[in-house]
This record gives structure tokens, C-alpha cells and sequence, in this order.
């Protein structure tokens, strides 16, 4: 039945696929030993992450059949040797060399082309066959004749062969021949997308093979054919590629073979060309077959583009730059990676056809000898592709003077494999090419201009010539590539010329001067920077001086003259004194050669008459020999003045010099001055900042006492000391600025001193006054008087008492409290000190907290005072009792006399607890009435109290668990959380809980403050609380919650199971060794990761273990029979293999394991609906009344829709607080000043559910439950 079910639910979920193989058997007809097995003969198997689909095909994998054949096997000229023809016609003639018992085959293939004409068939691939006879479309067991060696299809579409034995092997006449003509060869071929074989054609088929049946000895058989069928487009394809390896360009490299992908009326992939993973280029057919119809200019060149892509993927070893370049195009940048891939594709079809046409798949044509692009750059292919054809052309046009060929280009791409066309032009100018023109007209500039190295000026003497080699540099040219030009000479006396880079100098005979020459070097297409320089043609020596007069001043030393050659040729010079040698002391140096420079020195200081003197320079000029320099000094005395004389601290005097003559130099000096010294004629002012007599002095002349300073009248000022209170000493300090020789102070109360720095006291009655105290100062230069209002005030009053109690020695623990300044309680009677204002009223409170009472009074004092004892009297001592919860119950002792140590508990008059602890806890029976007794001791203390206490009837509890794993699945992967949920009621009552795992761990949990103080968990508020738990082994596992009441006196269990399955796990054995298993209402169930059976047959494997039993075979991802696997159930019984959705990552729907309810928040709110029910069922049917509550509160109406009164009409307790919390334990509102009898309450913002009043009064907490719901 439960199998029946189970099933019943997996058929109607649309996520599952179920295998059921079933054999029924009725033991009243046939016996179970004759039961024949079912055989399943191919593959089945399940894939979860696959669309949820069901492959039933048999899947077969066999080895690429295509065998590669690589350049080294066949070196070029392979095929010329072994399809050497018998002569040099166009045309092959028989060959008539077969003897008897052998026979000749030649032939020639031929196709229609693209432009209708017909074409030949080159170098394609030639198998001869022996027809085996046993049917005309079964060619799997024919013997290939060649099989030892290759034929191909010569320049001619050629082909033959001689000498081929004729003996039939099937015992008849002579052979049975065809001829099939694969595109094959050493570089590829041209495979079919399907089957990715070469595309064939088989004479057998395609010629009237009666022609070719029992063959006559000697007989030459031709076998020409030509194609004209739908695939004749895959021969188009061949030849392109084919003739494109045989050009003689590729000579010396190993590109390795290519092979394309093709099929009529098929789009293998999307887009029209691709290199594909596998080494092989795909075509899409409607590229050039469908969409280009014949137009075999357009596809033959992209196919040639696509070719150039291959070979760069082979010589790069695989690899090309940029494989995912997809949005590009002829003149629009790209990248560097992609503009290079795709450029050198086109340039490669270009020189393929030796053309720089080029035309693309949508019909433009470009023409690449000067393409019209606008974008420029190495990120454009277009500009790539122009730039490689301007190196391969020959030179024809522009800047474009050089042609390279293919080989030189192909080379660096196969031995560098560059990634950017930048990379492949630092390679080829490394390697010493150039053409930097060739690739700049097509706006690739990587040329650097020239730079012209400097060229110093240059110097000759008249009616000489000079050459100059000229140097440049350049990254991209030789210095013989490159031109140099004279762009401009100032004087065209001097004549220039240019040989290669060598500069020629000729000036004109007899002349003599300078002319300013402007130089540049050139690369073609780029010039270098500018180079300018003088070159000088020099005359005789000419002798010059300069001064030639010098008029110096009295205190000069020193005069210089300056020799220069102002002609050319060397010029010797010599110096001498011829007048003044009395003082002109000497000449340094007395000779030299050219331009130089000599010193007259002489003495100093000249005070007498004016002094001449005269100095002669000779030389070996031809313009002059000698020139005379004339010395005349003049003579000086010295003095000066000031502005001021006398002067006040800190002001400046201005001093004029006052020297005759001419004098050179002064230096001043400032005695106290700022600045104290100068070398100007007339100083800045100076400033004296210190009283005194001070002197000047300007070179030799000092004037003693010149300058007076004079001190100013002081500047007055004082500070004073703090507190300033009547009756205490005040001092104060004078911190006058300047010199002061007297002072004097007024008080403002009448007293005064002559100190520098004096203390007064001030005296009053008054709170406090303000005082105008002033200082005066003097010295020579006058007086100044300062004044300052200081405040006077009294200092606070110091006001002591004592707090006792009648009946012992001291108090402890009380609070004193003022409305001014803050009290000092010490010691233990209470002692206390507070600090006031003068004659200012102030308030004492005393709070004697719960052991005693409080006090309060005001007081008015100008004087410290001792208020005395204030006397407090004890309250008391009493028991509070709280209700934990149900028969839970809490005892304090309150207003215990001060100093009480130790507490003595009694229940019923026995003693149950002494210690320090004020706090008792008790668990009472139901429905009895016990008395709780204290008696309280300490240091000279005692007291005692006592309560009796009623205990009601006790509830029953009933335990309810249920899960919410994925929706309630019964199974669960290792790892997976496991959540069970609480439904235990009523809810109320339940002070504790326990969930237990049964792999050894559990919780405790509190559902009452009784034990919130207890190691266990926090307490939570609300029924369908989740718990939470994780199992990391396999097996079937269990979940136990026991719900408990009034101290464990009632108590109720419940459990839930499930099953733990490990989905990395894979079942080989036909015994399912290594599943999870399960015994369930005579069903056994299996569950693992994946299942890949061989064998199974429950009958026979299970007969001793589970005899005449269901069984179900789970997976969590892929169940596979394989081909030949036996299913025998027992008789009348069944096998069930499903996908467990439950065991999935992300499963889409799980069963529904609960009849009642679909998921556990139904089954939880129906729950609380029903206790609900039973409550309501006391009070009317809209007046909600807790008919056992003393409190007597109505809730109404309830259910409600969120607003409803509460009423209280028992007015003999005094409620002190009333709390709202939802069904997550939160609080979310409260009421604490409780002081009517209803209340109007709305909860309609929050959401539909269960809500809980709780009441709280002096010993009692209760609870009631609203029902707010749409229904109302």
C-alpha cells in the first residue's frame, strides 16, 4: 500500500522519471522457477542536470577515422615521382605495357566549376578497387589494389598505373574494377561535416560498372570522370587549397596539413568561417553556396583568408594572437591583436593571387595599393594588411620604393610569431629591413624622423678650404639611405657643396667674414631635425685694447684692460709702465698670445693732488704695433651727518655722507645701533632700542658720543591672586613695562601702599562688592596710572550632621541628597558634610530606602554649622512571593534590618535553606497548601515572617514534533540541515523541553522564567520554534521532543524519522552494497549517489535476505542499466527505480508526507486554532473570559481583526503591568501605569496570528491568547 502511494505521488510530479519494470507473476498459472527474465538490450540512463530527460539511443564512440598525414612523410616533389606521366602532352596515351595476366588503369577527373567551365582535378587522391562481388552497395569488404602506396591526379587531372595482376579472387573471369577519387592529399583535403570523411566518388556508382566486370588480360581501362553533382563545390575548396601549399612560397617550411569541413545544405556552426578546436577549419555552405550562389571570385578569397589564418595558427604552434577577434572589420579599429590575425588573413589571400584586390563577403571591393580607409593605425586590419602588400609589391607608386617579396615576410611570421604587427616591425627592422616609406603611406608611422647630429661652428683662415663629415641617426635607416641638404648660407662668398654626407667648404679667394649656414638630413618621407652653425674666414692679427682710459677714484687698487686679435693668424702682445711708476706698483702678466687680459695695480687711499700715469702695449699686428692706456686718480676727504642726535628708545636716526672726492668704498659702523654696520654711501635708518651715549664711525673717521638715547615714562600694569574672598589675603604684582623710579596703589576702600608688590584684606558683611584698585608709576621721562574693578565674594559654608535610628547604633546604605553642592556621607553612623553657599537656603532630603523611613527639611546659614543627628525609623521585615510559572515559585525577604548576614528558610517548619541568599525557590505539588517560614540574623539583628501559600490543580501536557526538511522529505543528503518543529500544547503549561538527535546529540530548553537562571537555554515565547541539526554519515536516523510541566511532574514524547542518504556514493553490485537501506511496512528501500548495474535480480539475489518483498531503488543523480541486465522480481511483487527529487540540490517539488496538512505551518496554526477552540468554549461566543484566571480579564471580541477592548473586574488585585507579545516571544506593546478597567487595544498593523496578554501583578503573572485573523 505504501508502495502504491509512493508511487502514485512520484507519477503525478512532473520533475521525476521512474523506471518500473514489473513482472507480475500468478503463481496459479505459472510456476516461479519457469518465469523467464525480461533482458533490456541497450543503454538507459537518467541525468538529473540534463533537462530531466531520458536518453534511450545507444551511444557510440569510435576513433576519428581520419588519418593525418604530416609534410615530413612526404616531402615536395612526393607526388611528381610517383605520378610521373609517359610523356609531356597535354593528353595521356594508354599505356600498352601490360603483359597477359595483367591489365592497365588510367583516367582523368575533371569538374564543373563555379564559372560553368569545366576544371581540372589536381593532386586529388586515386584508390583502385577489386569489386568483391557480394552486392553492388556494399563496399565494406572490398581489397583496395594500391593499398601499399598513394596515387594522385597529376597538373593534368591525370592519373595511371600498369602492371596490375588480373587474377579474380573470387575464381571467375578477370577483375571487377572501380576507381574512387578522395579529396586527400599531404596538406588535408576536404572532409565531409558528417561522417568527417574525405568527399569520394566512386566510379562503381557513378560509371556503367558493367563496363568494368571481368576485365580481358592487357586490357588499359579508363576511368575518367567528371563531377557535376551538388558536392562539386568541396572540389572547388580542394583546389584552392591545394594549389596554395604547392606555391613555390611555402619552399623550406613544415605548415603542416589543413582540412576543411564541409556539407551541402548544412550549417555545421554559426558564422560563415572558423577555426575550430580540433585543428580543422569549418565552411559554412550557405556562405558561399547559397548566398554567393557561383561567385567564386568572393568565396575563393575568403577561403584563401581563412587558409592564411590556418598557417599562422600552425606556424604560431596552435595558437593564434587573437582567436576571439569576431566584430571586425577592413576599416574600423579593432586591437592590435585582432588588426594583425585579420590583417595578415587578407594580406595573405592578396599575395596567394599576386593581386591587391580584394573582395568582401558583402561585395565591396578595396583595393590595397591605396586603400580608401579614414581610421589609420596598427589597430586597423585594413592598414595591416595595405602595409604587408607595399612590402611584398615591387616599388610603383608613392613613398613606396622598396618590394620584399613573400618569402622574406613569412619567414619573421613563422620563426617569431608575432602577436602585433608593431612586434612583426620591431623583428623586421632588427633584421636589418626597412622600407619605413612602404608602410607609412598606408598611415602605420613608426618612423622616427633622422637626428642630425650638432655641428660646432667653424673657423679658417682666409684663402683656405675645410671638409666636414656629417653624422645623423636613424632607427629605421643606414647612413647611406639617408640625403642631407643645405637649406640656407648667409653669404654666398662662401661657397658650399654636398657629396653623400660629406660637407665641402670653399671660400671665395680673398675673402674674409662669417656666413651662418642651416643643415637637415632626410629619410624620403621624413626630414630630421635642424642644424645650424657659423663658419668664420679669419683676416691678419689686429691688436685691440679696451679701456684706453681709465679715471679712477681715490681709494681704487686696481684697473683691468682686455687684449683681442680682431684679425687672423696669432697674436703676440707685451705690456710696460712708461709714466707713474711711482705709484703704479706693477703689470700682471706682462705678456700673451691672441685674446687675454692684464691688471694695473697701484697704492691707495690718494689724499694729495691728482695722480696721471701711463701704460704701453706692443704687439707683432701688421694692423697697428702699439697702443698707450692713460691713469688718471683723482683725490677725497671724509665726513658725515645724522638727522637727530638725540633721540627716545626704540626711534631711528638717517646718517648722509658727507666725503669729498671720489670715493670707492664706506663702512659704517653703529655702536647699540640695528642694523650695527654698512657698506652703503647712505645707510638704512638705524634704530636704538637702549638708553645711553653711542658712537658712529665711517672709515677713518670716529665721532664719539654722536648719538643720545633717552629712556620713555613707564607703561603701568598689575596682576592679583585668587580667591579674592573677604578675610582673605590678597597679593598683587606690578608688572609695569619701562624704568620706573617710584609707584603708588589705591585699594578703593580707602587703603593705599608705596610696594612693589603688596597684600591686602578686605572685609564685609555683604555677599559680595566690587573694588577700583589703580597703580601709578614713574621715572624721569613722566607718569602713567592703570585701574581694575575686582569682585570680592564669600567662600562656601561647611555644614556637618548625623543620620541615627532609634533602635540601633548606626546606619548604612542610606542616600542624603541637596538641591545645592553634593554631601559626603562617612562613616557607619551615617556622618555626613555638605558644602553651601553663604546665607543661601538649601533643602537636606535623607532616603532611608526599603529598610527605613525618609526625611527632609531647609535650612539658611552665614556660618559653618552642625545641623546634629536626623533620626530614622525601621519598616517591617515581610516575604514577597512570585509565581515562576504553574507550580514554580519564587520567595524574597524584603526590609530586612540593616546588617542582617544570614537567612534561615522553613517550609511547613522545617528548615530548607540557610545561607546569605535573601532568595528561595520551591516546587510544590497540585492542589495542596504549604507554609513558607524566614527568620533573619546579623550583627546584634534579628527578625522572622512567614507566608501560607495555595496550590491549584496541575495541567497534562501532550508532545508534538513535526520537520521541515525540503518541504517535509522523508530523506535528507549527509550534510543537509534537518529542521523538526514544536507543536507540543498547551503551550502554557510547558515549563521545559528536550530535543535528543539520535546520533547522540540534544538541547535543553526553558519555556518559563523558573529556570531562565539555570545552565540551559534562553527561554522563547511561542509554540513552532525550529530546531535545527546536521548529520554527516548515512543511515536511518530518528528525532525525539520531550515536553515537560510543573517541575517534570508530567511529561509526553514524540518522535519523527528520516533517512540520511551520502549522494557521492556510486552502487556497482547487483546486492546494492554501499546504499542507504530501509525496512518499512515489508518495503525495502535503497538510496545512493548513482547506480550502474550489470546485473539485478531480486528474486535470486535477494531470495534469503528479503524474501517476497517490494523494493525501491533510489538515486540522487543517474541510475544506468546497462545492456544485457536481468530484472526478475519475486512473484506478485514489484521494482521500483526513480530519481529522488528529495535528495536534489535545488529540488522543484517535494512529496507531501503529511495527509492532513501540505506543510507544517498548517498543521502548527490548525493546532493553535484548535486549542484556541477549547478556550473560547468557556466564555460566551464574542466575550472571550479566563474563567480560572483571579484576575477575571475578558478579552472581546476574539478572535478579532486586530482592535478589541480588555476588561478587568476583579478590583482586589492591583495589576502593575500589562505586556502584548507575538507568537516569536517579541514584545510589542506594554502597559505599566495600570489604573482602569478597560482598555481599548489595536494590533491591526501587525501581522495576522497568535498574540499573548500578559498580566503581571505583586505576586502572579498570567497569560491569555488573542486571535487576530481576516474572518473577522
Amino acid at each position: 500500500m505504501m508502495l502504491r502511494k509512493l508511487k502514485s505521488k512520484i507519477m503525478k510530479t512532473s520533475a521525476f522519471l521512474i523506471l518500473i519494470i514489473q513482472l507480475l507473476i500468478i503463481s496459479n498459472k505459472v510456476n516461479c522457477q519457469d518465469t523467464l527474465p525480461m533482458m533490456i538490450d541497450s543503454a538507459l540512463y537518467y541525468e538529473i542536470p540534463e533537462q530531466y530527460r531520458v536518453k534511450r539511443e545507444r551511444v557510440i564512440f569510435t576513433p576519428d577515422s581520419i588519418k593525418k598525414k604530416h609534410r615530413e612523410m612526404h616531402p615536395p616533389g612526393y607526388f611528381d615521382e610517383i605520378n610521373k606521366k609517359p610523356d609531356t602532352t597535354s593528353s595521356v596515351t594508354p599505356l600498352n605495357k601490360s603483359v597477359l595476366g595483367t591489365i592497365s588503369a588510367h583516367g582523368r577527373l575533371t569538374y564543373l566549376g563555379a564559372d560553368g567551365s569545366i576544371k581540372i582535378g589536381k593532386r586529388v587522391k586515386v584508390e583502385i578497387y577489386e569489386k568483391d562481388g557480394i552486392s553492388d552497395t556494399d563496399f565494406s569488404s572490398d581489397y583496395k589494389i594500391n593499398n601499399d602506396y598513394d596515387i594522385y591526379t597529376d597538373d593534368n587531372g591525370e592519373w595511371s598505373l600498369t602492371g596490375i595482376n588480373n587474377t579474380d579472387p573470387a575464381g571467375f573471369f578477370g577483375r571487377d574494377l572501380y576507381v574512387k577519387y578522395k579529396l586527400e592529399n599531404i596538406f588535408g583535403g576536404v572532409n565531409d561535416y558528417s561522417d568527417n570523411l574525405p568527399y569520394t566518388w566512386n566510379t562503381w556508382v557513378l560509371l556503367p560498372h558493367d563496363d568494368y566486370e571481368d576485365i580481358t588480360d592487357g586490357t588499359n581501362v579508363t576511368f575518367d570522370l567528371n563531377v557535376t553533382d551538388n558536392n562539386k563545390p568541396s572540389l572547388w575548396l580542394y583546389q584552392i587549397i591545394q594549389n596554395t601549399y604547392y606555391d613555390s612560397k611555402f619552399t623550406g617550411y613544415s605548415i603542416g596539413d589543413v582540412t576543411f569541413h564541409w556539407q551541402a545544405g548544412l550549417n555545421p556552426i554559426v558564422g560563415n568561417y572558423a577555426k575550430n578546436i580540433d585543428e580543422k577549419i569549418y565552411v559554412n555552405d550557405n556562405l558561399f553556396y547559397t548566398s554567393f550562389g557561383f561567385n567564386e571570385a568572393i568565396w575563393s578569397q575568403v577561403i584563401l583568408h581563412e587558409l592564411g589564418h590556418f598557417y599562422m595558427y600552425s606556424a604560431y604552434g596552435n595558437y593564434i594572437p587573437d582567436p576571439n577577434c569576431v566584430a571586425h572589420s577592413i576599416p574600423v579599429n579593432t586591437s592590435e591583436n585582432c588588426a594583425w590575425v585579420e590583417g595578415w588573413g587578407i594580406f595573405f589571400c592578396l599575395a596567394m593571387r599576386n593581386s591587391s584586390n580584394y573582395q568582401q563577403i558583402g561585395g565591396e571591393n578595396w583595393n590595397f595599393e591605396a586603400p580608401n580607409i579614414t581610421a589609420s593605425g596598427d589597430q586597423v586590419e585594413g592598414r595591416v594588411a595595405a602595409a604587408l602588400w607595399d612590402l611584398y609589391d615591387t616599388p610603383n607608386d608613392g613613398c613606396d620604393q622598396y618590394g620584399f617579396g613573400f618569402d622574406e615576410i613569412w619567414n619573421i611570421i613563422y620563426n617569431v610569431n608575432n602577436s602585433t604587427f608593431l612586434e612583426f616591425w620591431n623583428s623586421w627592422t632588427a633584421s636589418k629591413h626597412f622600407a619605413v616609406s612602404s608602410i607609412q603611406q598606408n598611415t602605420i608611422d613608426y618612423n622616427t624622423a633622422p637626428v642630425l647630429n650638432s655641428i660646432p661652428n667653424q673657423s679658417l683662415d682666409i684663402n683656405t678650404n675645410l671638409t666636414l663629415n656629417l653624422t645623423a641617426s636613424d632607427d629605421e635607416s643606414s647612413l647611406s639611405e639617408l640625403e642631407f641638404l643645405i637649406l640656407s648660407n648667409s653669404d654666398p662668398n662662401c661657397v658650399l657643396s654636398i657629396n653623400g654626407s660629406q660637407l665641402s667648404i670653399n671660400p671665395v679667394s680673398g675673402w674674409s667674414g662669417s656666413s651662418t649656414v642651416s643643415l637637415k638630413a632626410s629619410d624620403i618621407c621624413k626630414n630630421s631635425n635642424t642644424q645650424n652653425f657659423t663658419i668664420t674666414v679669419n683676416p691678419l692679427p689686429i691688436l685691440s685694447v679696451n679701456p684706453q682710459n681709465f679715471d679712477v677714484s681715490a681709494s681704487s687698487v686696481q684697473s683691468q684692460v682686455s687684449v683681442t686679435n680682431s684679425g687672423s693668424g696669432s697674436l703676440n702682445w707685451t705690456v710696460e709702465i712708461t709714466q707713474g711708476s711711482n705709484w703704479l706698483t706693477d703689470v700682471n702678466p706682462l705678456s700673451g698670445t691672441n685674446d687675454g687680459n692684464f691688471n694695473i695695480n697701484y697704492s691707495e687711499n690718494n689724499t694729495g693732488n691728482v695722480r696721471t700715469g701711463q701704460v704701453k702695449v706692443n704687439s707683432n699686428g701688421t694692423g697697428n704695433s702699439f697702443q698707450i692706456i692713460q691713469i688718471t686718480q683723482q683725490s677725497y676727504s671724509i665726513d658725515f651727518s645724522a638727522s637727530s642726535t638725540s633721540i627716545f628708545e626704540g626711534n631711528t636716526v638717517t646718517f648722509t655722507d658727507l666725503s669729498q672726492g671720489t670715493p670707492t668704498s664706506w663702512e659704517w659702523t653703529f655702536e647699540a645701533g640695528t642694523p650695527a654696520s654698512s657698506s652703503l654711501q647712505n645707510p638704512p635708518p638705524i634704530k636704538y632700542n637702549t638708553a645711553g651715549t653711542y658712537d658712529v664711525t665711517l672709515n677713518t673717521l670716529t665721532k664719539t658720543g654722536y648719538i643720545t638715547v633717552n629712556a620713555p615714562a613707564p607703561v603701568p600694569n598689575f596682576t592679583y591672586s585668587s580667591p579674592t574672598n573677604f578675610g582673605t589675603s590678597i597679593t598683587f604684582n606690578d608688572i609695569t613695562t619701562g624704568t620706573v623710579t617710584s609707584r603708588s596703589w589705591n585699594f578703593g576702600d580707602g587703603s593705599t601702599s608705596s610696594l612693589q608688590n603688596p597684600t591686602h584684606t578686605y572685609y564685609s558683611s555683604s555677599i559680595s562688592e566690587i573694588y577700583k584698585v589703580s597703580l601709578t608709576t614713574t621715572n624721569s621721562s613722566g607718569s602713567n596710572t592703570i585701574e581694575k574693578d575686582i569682585t570680592v565674594t564669600h567662600s562656601d559654608l561647611t555644614i556637618t550632621g548625623r543620620v541615627i535610628s532609634d533602635s540601633y547604633v548606626g546606619l548604612s546604605g542610606i542616600s542624603i541628597s541637596t538641591n545645592v553642592g553634593s554631601p559626603t556621607v562617612t562613616g557607619y553612623n551615617g556622618n555626613f558634610t555638605i558644602n553651601v553657599p553663604y546665607n543661601t537656603s538649601f533643602t537636606l532630603s535623607v532616603n532611608g530606602g526599603s529598610q527605613f523611613t525618609s526625611w527632609n527639611a531647609s535650612y539658611t546659614y552665614s556660618q559653618n554649622t552642625n545641623i546634629g543627628d536626623i533620626m530614622l525609623y525601621p519598616i517591617t521585615l515581610f516575604i514577597q512571593k512570585t509565581t515562576v510559572s504553574a507550580t514554580y515559585y519564587k520567595f524574597s525577604a524584603e526590609h530586612a534590618p540593616i546588617g542582617t548576614t544570614d537567612y534561615k528558610w522553613y517550609l511547613n517548619g522545617n528548615l530548607k535553606q540557610n545561607s546569605t541568599s535573601r532568595f528561595y525557590y520551591y516546587y510544590s505539588e497540585c492542589n495542596t497548601t504549604f507554609t513558607i517560614g524566614l527568620q533573619v540574623t546579623g550583627s546584634g539583628t534579628y527578625d522572622a515572617a512567614n507566608i501560607s501559600v495555595s496550590v491549584p490543580t496541575c495541567p497534562n501536557v501532550t508532545s508534538g514534533v513535526t520537520y521541515n526538511v525540503n518541504n517535509q522529505c522523508s530523506t535528507v543528503r549527509v550534510g543537509q540541515e534537518v529542521t523538526i518543529t514544536d507543536i507540543s500544547y498547551p503551550f502554557d503549561d510547558i515549563d521545559k523541553l528536550n530535543v535528543w538527535w539520535s546520533d547522540g546529540s540534544g538541547e535543553n530548553w526553558c519555556l518559563s522564567s523558573s529556570c531562565a537562571s539555570t545552565p540551559e537555554n534562553s527561554v522563547y515565547a511561542a509554540n513552532c520554534k525550529e530546531f535545527t541539526h546536521t548529520f554527516n554519515s548515512p543511515g536511518h536516523y530518528a528525532a525525539t521532543l520531550t515536553a515537560s510541566a510543573d517541575g517534570n511532574l508530567n511529561t509526553n514524547t514524540a518522535s519523527i524519522g528520516f533517512n540520511v542518504v551520502d549522494c557521492t556514493t556510486q552502487v556497482t553490485q547487483p546486492k546494492l552494497s554501499g546504499a542507504t537501506k530501509d525496512n518499512w511496512n515489508s518495503v525495502y528501500s535503497f538510496w545512493a549517489g548513482k547506480y550502474e548495474l550489470s546485473g539485478f535480480n531480486p528474486k535470486y539475489t535477494y531470495n534469503y535476505v528479503y524474501p517476497a518483498n517490494d523494493i525501491n531503488v533510489g538515486a540522487c543523480t543517474e541510475i544506468v542499466l546497462n545492456p544485457g541486465v536481468t530484472i526478475a522480481p519475486n512473484a506478485g511483487k514489484q521494482v521500483v527505480f526513480y530519481i529522488d527529487e528529495c535528495l536534489q540540490t535545488n529540488p522543484s517539488k517535494k512529496p507531501q508526507l503529511i495527509d492532513t496538512y501540505t506543510s507544517f505551518e498548517d498543521y502548527c496554526v490548525a493546532e493553535m486554532l484548535q486549542q484556541a477552540i477549547e478556550v473560547n468554549k468557556k466564555s460566551e461566543l464574542n466575550k472571550n473570559e479566563a474563567s480560572n484566571s483571579e484576575y477575571k480579564i475578558l478579552i472581546f471580541p476574539n478572535p478579532n481583526n486586530g482592535k478589541f477592548f480588555i476588561d478587568i473586574t476583579n478590583n482586589d488585585y492591583t495589576i502593575t503591568k500589562m505586556e502584548i507579545y507575538n507568537s516569536l516571544g517579541q514584545s510589542i506593546m506594554e502597559k505599566l501605569d495600570v489604573n482602569k478597567n478597560r482598555y481599548n487595544v489595536d494590533i491591526s498593523t501587525q501581522p495576522y496570528g497568535f498574540y499573548y496578554l500578559k498580566v503581571y501583578s505583586e505576586d502572579k503573572i498570567e497569560t491569555f491568547k488573542i486571535i487576530y485573523t481576516t474572518n473577522q
